[in-house]
């Protein structure tokens, strides 16, 4: 088995795996209408920011759960707030709590494409570290629909095949 991951391995770096077994809809580019954080929330969230570069991340959740509080309930600053809130939860080891944050700051489908993505494919990632294989698989073959073509990389088509490994659907995993 190690064998056949390092020829999989190999043969993706080198672009040659087709794509998925269900193939997406022809790529359409998803347009998010371009926001900001009000002067207000982009002060808190900064002094928030140094406190979790300082690893203070007590301190960082409860002053993010006193800022999602005030926050509109649909809006970009709580999708900020949210994926901020996962963050903090993802360092501090309480992966269900930054899973449920993540996947509630792209339910609000406000983050820009680029962070959009990168929210999806780490819930993906938390879901298949924590075993639950089917749905990180299913997060991870949604990313691969919605994300532009040329952004994905060769540790997507790596992290997918583990997770169908991982469920003994070896045919998957190619």
């Amino acid at each position: 088995l190690p064998v056949s991951l390092l020829a999989l391995a190999a043969l993706l770096s080198a672009g040659q795996v087709a794509q998925a077994q269900d193939p997406c809809p022809p790529y359409e580019e998803r347009e998010v209408k371009a926001q900001a954080l009000s002067e207000a929330t982009y002060n808190k969230l900064s002094g928030i920011y140094e406190d979790i570069g300082e690893e203070n991340y007590n301190e960082a959740a409860a002053e993010l759960q006193k800022l999602l509080n005030k926050a509109d309930d649909a809006g970009y600053e709580r999708a900020i707030i949210l994926q901020a809130l996962g963050h903090t939860d993802s360092s501090r080891e309480r992966y269900d709590s930054a899973l449920k944050y993540f996947k509630e700051s792209v339910a609000i489908d406000a983050l820009p494409n680029m962070q959009q993505f990168q929210m999806m494919f780490a819930i993906a990632q938390l879901e298949i570290m924590n075993e639950r294989y089917r749905e990180g698989l299913a997060t991870l073959n949604e990313w691969f629909c919605k994300v532009p073509p040329e952004q994905i990389k060769a540790n997507a088509y790596v992290l997918r095949a583990n997770g169908y490994i991982e469920l003994k659907d070896y045919r998957a995993s190619l």
